[in-house]
């Protein structure tokens, strides 16, 4: 019996047991696992950061590792997890100087939170949209009208034609002022006289031409005014 002690223990413990129990990582290691893990921020390598201390320390259980794993958490905008780490590091054996650095982390993690929560401001539901009231029919400009546009076009081009009749008249009783004898005053005279005559009475048709176009406009935009004014509208049923 005691031989069999004594075999079992210069073979030691078993294989598994000692698989089981890794040892605990030095100071050194700590001190460059959280150098390396401020290198891979500073490159934006998060996740390699993570996987970096999940090696050395996969039970989050040194201090300097807890820290770091809060700043990555901050650093790429995960706030909830890293207060949770800051917390977690303040409850630890640390110096107070370091508990207060962290409880500065901490601190303002859960101002950008709070911040974030007073800017997501719920967007109220759409309301159904109704459909616009149907349009009426406008009336169409006074100017579009054909005849009222003919008339007018036609008195405007007799008050240029008597105008330039009368201005021939006057022209012929200016020359007839200057004529050296008797036969050629009478011509250029009766001339005179007979352009302006003429020239007279076309102003006077073309007035009357143009009146009766200016009269058509104003009795289609009056017609067309009380038109749209008994025309039924849908905002007098709401109101």
């Amino acid at each position: 019996m005691n031989a069999g002690l004594f075999v079992l223990a210069m073979l030691g413990p078993p294989a598994d047991a000692e698989a089981a129990a890794p040892a605990a990582p030095t100071a050194e290691v700590i001190g460059r696992t959280a150098d390396e893990v401020a290198r891979l921020l500073e490159v934006g390598e998060h996740e390699r950061a993570v996987e970096r201390l999940d090696e050395v320390d996969p039970s989050a259980q040194y201090p300097p590792l807890v820290y770091m794993r809060g700043v990555v958490e901050e650093d790429r905008g995960n706030c909830p997890a890293a207060i949770d780490h800051y917390e977690q590091y303040m409850a630890m054996d640390v110096l107070e100087v370091d508990a207060a650095a962290a409880a500065r982390r901490r601190d303002r993690c859960k101002r950008l939170l709070e911040a974030a929560r007073a800017h997501a401001v719920p967007i109220p539901p759409t309301p159904p949209s109704t459909p616009p009231p149907p349009l009426q029919d406008e009336p169409p400009p006074r100017y579009a009208d054909p005849w009222a546009i003919s008339v007018s076009a036609l008195g405007v081009l007799g008050l240029g034609v008597g105008a330039g009749l009368f201005a021939q008249g006057r022209a012929h009783e200016r020359a007839a002022e200057d004529a050296f004898d008797l036969q050629t005053y009478r011509e250029r005279g009766a001339r005179a006289e007979s352009l302006q005559r003429t020239g007279v009475t076309v102003l006077a048709v073309g007035g009357g031409v143009l009146a009766i176009g200016v009269a058509r406009f104003v009795w289609i935009s009056v017609a067309r005014k009380r038109a749209a004014d008994q025309a039924f509208h849908p905002l007098r049923v709401r109101f």
